[in-house]
């Protein structure tokens, strides 16, 4: 890809900044991004988009390792970190889960069974499961070897937003708009792999929107929560053994669109970051003291590109979020324990930042 001029204020501006061409076709929103560090490919990440293309970005050099032009015949809601087997999968607006290898042009699985837009995937780490979360109101096990659905939770008003393993825990963790959390306990019995409802959290006012399992507490999850206008936009902390909710970090002016956990080594111990469609990406401590119910901003800053579809934090500090504009942003800190707000890598057309 040939680097294009920036259009852009050198304080913001790390010293190796560069600018690449846009990844997506022109007006097409970039609507995931998932590391690839998993698998062995640093400073790699996946990126889908709303013209239904998958792209394998090294973006260091700004190379395209590979691209899937019609990965899924409408947009891309959804993809998962690659597995060490380099096994990833996505979600579309086609109403497909699909599964992929990083180094093949076709995918491995085609899972249909979806009636509507399937919003949400997650693979297990160690079996061969993947779970999706539709607005069809339902949740899906599949087996990845036998290509076949496993079981369906069909819940009248449940219009899935996420899905998610908890291993540590043995269930799946789901949200959804009828203002719940859910967790699925996963099974196996004589038959195989089985999903069963084992409890449903109530009484949010705004419903839950991303998930991120907190890995110092691996039995405690967050979640983002729709908001507009400073109302709801909020992140829940939950004890998944104590089912309830801890307290709330509180600060987005709208819908809460990721979250993810930072690196210790750059920003230090119990971190995240949040990224929402008020184009902010916050960073948070997370809170030890029992007696704390309501945690505000550890540092903030706004990212002009607008609304944030998606983001992700590598292992070595870099925060890199999508927009709905097209574009990719990677950020690093400034100083160590900082907020990543340096521009490091911009792929897309930029056109100003104050």
């Amino acid at each position: 890809m040939r680097p294009a001029v920036p259009v852009v204020s050198n304080t913001c501006l790390d010293p190796k900044f560069r600018q690449f061409t846009p990844i997506f076709r022109q007006g097409a929103a970039a609507r995931c991004v998932a590391s690839c560090e998993g698998a062995n490919r640093p400073q790699q990440v996946l990126a889908g988009g709303e013209d239904c293309s998958l792209a394998l970005l090294n973006y260091e050099t700004g190379h395209v390792m590979r691209r899937w032009v019609r990965a899924h015949e409408k947009t891309i809601n959804s993809i998962t970190r690659p597995l060490a087997s380099g096994m990833f999968a996505t979600g579309g607006r086609d109403n497909m889960a699909k599964v992929w290898q990083l180094t093949q042009d076709d995918p491995v699985a085609e899972l249909g069974g979806h009636t509507m837009n399937v919003s949400s995937v997650d693979l297990h780490p160690t079996d061969p499961l993947l779970v999706s979360g539709s607005k069809d109101n339902t949740v899906r096990l599949w087996d990845l070897q036998q290509q076949e659905e496993l079981y369906c939770g069909d819940i009248k008003m449940n219009v899935v937003h996420f899905v998610k393993f908890v291993p540590t825990v043995g269930c799946v963790a789901q949200g959804g708009e009828d203002l719940t959390l859910r967790l699925w306990d996963v099974r196996k019995g004589p038959g195989g792999f089985d999903l069963s409802l084992s409890c449903t959290l109530e009484g949010l006012d705004y419903f839950p929107t991303c998930c991120e399992i907190i890995g110092s507490r691996p039995h405690t999850i967050l979640t983002g929560h729709s908001g507009v206008n400073g109302c709801g936009s909020y992140i829940g902390e939950w004890d998944l053994r104590m089912q309830k909710c801890l307290r709330l970090y509180t600060g987005h002016k709208q819908t809460v669109s990721s979250l993810r956990l930072a690196t210790p080594s750059v920003y230090g111990e119990d971190k995240f970051f949040s990224a929402s469609k008020d184009g902010v990406v916050g960073m948070w401590s997370i809170a030890t003291d029992p007696e704390v119910d309501e945690v505000a901003f550890t540092e903030q800053f706004p990212v002009p590109e607008g609304p944030i579809t998606s983001a992700e934090c590598m292992d070595n500090g870099d925060f890199i979020t999508a927009h709905e504009n097209g574009c990719m942003t990677v950020f690093k800190s400034a100083e160590k324990g900082g907020p990543p707000c340096k521009r490091y890598r911009y792929v897309g057309i930029m056109t100003s930042v104050r």
